[in-house]
Parts: C-alpha cells; structure tokens; sequence
C-alpha cells in the first residue's frame, strides 16, 4: 500500500470538517429560515446557506484532491530500478494502453515537506499556535510526450547537487517519476511511481 505524504493527515481532517460543515450550515439556514421576520429575509437565509455549503464542500474536495490527485489510468509508468544516486540516472518506460487526445508529461519530481508555526484567532482576541505540514516542489524536470506510439522511454538525470530522499520529524524529501495531462482551471491526471535517491 503507497504511503501517503508527510502531512495528509491533518489535510484530510480538515477536508473532513468541511465536508460535513457545508451540509450542516445548509440544513441549519434551511431550518431558520421559516423564523426570519419577511419572506425576503427567508429568502436569503436559504440563498447564504446554500452558498456557504457548497462553498465548503468545494475547499473539503480541493484539499482532498491534494491528497489524493485523480488518476490517469490509462497511464502506466515502470522504472529501471526503484533507487537511484545523485548524479546518477533514471529510465523511466510510459505505456499509454487509451489515446485521449491531450497532451502527456512524464517528469521527475521531489517535493519537500517542511513543518510550519502557524496561528488561529479567536472571537475573544484569544490565539493558538499550531504545527502544520507545506510542501513546495524542490525539483522538477517535465518532459512532453511526442509520437503516436504506446510506449515512451525517457532517461533522466537526477542532479549532484540535489537532495536525496530523507524523512525527518520536521523535514522530508520524496521523489516521484509521474506521467500527467495537464488540465486548466482542474486538477492533472497523473499516474506516480516513487523513486528512492540515495546519497
């Protein structure tokens, strides 16, 4: 069973809150609404409500697509090995079993995780710290798929000065090998095979 990234907990919690949040401010307006003092008032208390659920139903779905991107199934990546040195290289093979038309990057990825202070006010001017899990791209080499064929090998390099694939407490480097279609405005396909880079 793949792990899942330093931090998913927490983000999948939080998903969770809002995931049931947003029904329950709706039925709660819905509920309300028949005390408000005119029809027009009514009215709007359903219209927010109905606003604000689907508002956090859709940040519960983002932060779950973070977790969990969609897949592209008909993508399927295998690696020469599954550990590879810096400096060294790596040769990845992409078989596309369905052609769909868009376009398809197969790149070589690591992401740091890092732990974050962060803060929550309260109504009463009150305020807690709390530790959180960011990722940003440490590096990243995205090579476009040319040609009609169903197989695609593509060899990269993983760079000397680079970091290797470490798990700390408080820091963590992963390295992935993913084939993606780039979506606008959605979240990319992508299929991933982790990769381990040693020292």
């Amino acid at each position: 069973m793949k792990r899942l990234p330093p931090g998913s907990g927490g983000k999948l919690f939080t998903a969770a809150l809002f995931a049931i949040a947003g029904p329950g401010l709706a039925i709660y307006a819905f509920a309300t609404a028949k005390d408000a003092v005119s029809d027009n008032a009514a009215m709007w208390t359903r219209i927010a409500g109905a606003v604000l659920g689907a508002f956090f139903l859709l940040v519960a779905y983002v932060i779950f697509r973070k977790v969990f991107p969609p897949k592209a199934r008909h993508l399927k990546v295998r690696l020469s090995g599954a550990e590879a040195r810096r400096g060294g290289t790596i040769d990845a093979r992409l078989e596309v079993s369905r052609a769909s038309g868009d376009p398809i990057e197969l790149g070589l990825v690591c992401t740091e995780y890092y732990d974050v202070e962060k803060t929550n006010y309260s109504s009463n001017s009150g305020s807690t710290t709390y530790r959180d899990t960011d990722d940003a791209i440490a590096y990243e080499d995205w090579r476009p798929v040319t040609g009609t064929g169903s197989v695609h090998n593509v060899r990269f390099e993983v760079p000397e000065s680079a970091p290797f694939s470490f798990k700390g407490s408080c820091l963590s480097f992963a390295w992935r090998v993913s084939a993606r279609q780039p979506k606008k405005m959605r979240f990319d396909r992508a299929t991933t095979v982790d990769v381990k880079v040693l020292p």
